[in-house]
């Protein structure tokens, strides 16, 4: 009686990449199969595995700069900018002097609901308006992180590859989103409000 084990693959290592052995009923072995290494992110590529280009720090921190700048200029109240990656993570996040506490979570939000619907966040709210069920659904899956108002833009490469989202709070709707319009387009990106 043969005493090979059958069930799941093993993994093993050779030659710098992963390739998996398993053996039959019977005792035959199956072939090793070399694959590539394992890909642990897919943001920042593009169908085919084609780098895709990314908001980088700096980008992120000068959007943030440029929104406060545009606010001053409008004499808006204290502003909160949320800048996140086209995976939705957090890139960066600064609130102004004054700017109440809860502030992060409402810029998060509109940024959040951005991206992650891939439509700025006046489009969402004129989704709600006319659907209100859809944004009810799309917030529980989101876990109630959606801000369906203006203030959520997306940033976008003149190709129209999104890069990331903007959100940004503090003044009424609108001059958050015409705030994160101009700081967008002085870094040389296209806004996309939706």
């Amino acid at each position: 009686m043969d005493e090979t084990k059958s069930g799941p693959p093993e993994a093993v290592q050779s030659r710098g990449e992963i390739a998996h052995s398993a053996t039959v009923d019977g005792g035959g072995s199956l072939p090793d199969v070399s694959l590539p290494p394992v890909v642990l992110s897919y943001q920042n590529r593009k169908p085919g595995g084609l780098p895709m280009p990314a908001i980088t720090l700096n980008e992120a921190r000068s959007i943030i700069s440029k929104t406060f700048e545009r606010g001053l200029d409008m004499g808006l109240k204290p502003l909160s900018v949320c800048v996140l990656d086209a995976g939705g993570h957090l890139k960066a996040f600064e609130r102004q002097d004054g700017a109440s506490n809860l502030r992060f979570r409402i810029a998060h939000g509109k940024a959040f609901g951005a991206i992650g619907l891939g439509v700025g966040s006046r489009a969402l709210m004129n989704r709600a308006e006319s659907q209100s069920y859809f944004i009810l659904a799309a917030n529980g899956a989101f876990d109630g992180n959606l801000v369906p108002v203006p203030g959520g833009v997306l940033v976008k490469e003149a190709g129209g590859d999104i890069i990331g989202a903007v959100g940004v709070t503090g003044d009424t709707s609108d001059n958050d989103e015409a705030a994160a319009v101009a700081a967008i387009e002085a870094v040389g990106y296209v806004a996309d409000t939706g």
